[in-house]
């Protein structure tokens, strides 16, 4: 089994056709079949295809199919071939298909083509695939994609997929997309989508598009926006704009936001600008340092 799998990593299509004169090769198990080894090396279109007509188990499962493998690592051509070739394109596994798709650093051709195969596109495991696109820095075109095909901005699994797409600093267009299509932009799910803005340090661009599409710039769970702001690394023009926007210097859940300022050396104009907006510097925190 061994050699095969060695024949199918490098490539090697002359050997793999030499082993597979074993016939009951083909769909034998140790831990995973050679058609699992051929999808998650991302191994050529030929030897793919000659697993495939030599009765390959297109749906043999380990713990995932071959499918799930080439979502996570084949290119868009061979996803396309296993279609034609009978996978489930919506497979039980740790996630789906679709959802390890959506994580491919490339990925609009392989959404497309699971959504042109009928993917489920809310499916759930923890998270739909739109979250997952919004974690792994989808293009606006790869959002709308997944949106004109019916993806849910709504669905939480604690968070929104706009949620995600602050935290992790997904480009303004796909924010602006998921405001657009309905997404709530005060959902607390832990915190707010703004409070996530704030405390990764996304785009002052970003920010200012949460605030003037309705966010509340005084939400508190575990702290405000503007707290998570006064942070390190400071990004002073988000302290401006929260400030302008109402946002209140002397919000307190442990720490001001003047306190937090306090404790970077470099923060001089921050601090400035926090008292010349009303900060409290008698307020206490709640270890009175």
């Amino acid at each position: 089994m061994n050699s095969i799998f060695l024949a199918i990593k490098n490539n090697e299509i002359s050997f793999v056709k030499h082993f597979l004169q074993e016939k009951e090769i083909i769909n034998s198990i140790n831990s995973e079949t050679p058609l699992h080894v051929a999808c998650y090396n991302n191994s050529s279109i030929e030897i793919i295809k000659l697993l495939l007509e030599s009765g390959a188990n297109i749906n043999s499962k380990t713990n995932e199919t071959p499918f799930h493998y080439a979502a996570k690592k084949s290119n868009s051509e061979i996803l396309q071939l296993l279609i034609t070739f009978g996978a489930n394109v919506n497979e039980e596994g740790k996630n789906s298909p679709l959802h390890y798709a959506c994580a491919n650093q490339t990925k609009y051709d392989k959404i497309k083509i699971l959504l042109d195969a009928s993917a489920e596109i809310n499916k759930e495991n923890g998270y739909t695939p739109l979250h997952v696109a919004c974690m792994f820095n989808a293009t606006s075109k790869e959002v709308q994609l997944l949106l004109s095909n019916g993806a849910d901005t709504t669905k939480q699994n604690g968070d929104t997929p706009l949620h995600y797409a602050c935290f992790y600093k997904a480009e303004i267009e796909v924010v602006r997309i998921l405001i657009e299509n309905k997404s709530d932009l005060n959902s607390k799910g832990q915190e707010t989508p703004l409070h996530y803005a704030c405390k990764s340090k996304t785009s002052v661009e970003v920010i200012e598009l949460l605030i003037k599409s309705g966010s509340n710039v005084n939400a508190i769970q575990k702290n405000t926006p503007l707290i998570y702001a006064c942070k390190l690394p400071i990004i002073p023009e988000v302290i401006s704009l929260l400030i302008k926007n109402g946002a209140s210097v002397n919000s307190q859940n442990g720490n001001t936001p003047l306190i937090i300022a306090c404790l970077d050396n470099n923060a001089k104009d921050v601090i400035e600008l926090l008292l010349q907006s009303g900060a409290d510097p008698t307020i206490m925190n709640d270890v009175c340092f």
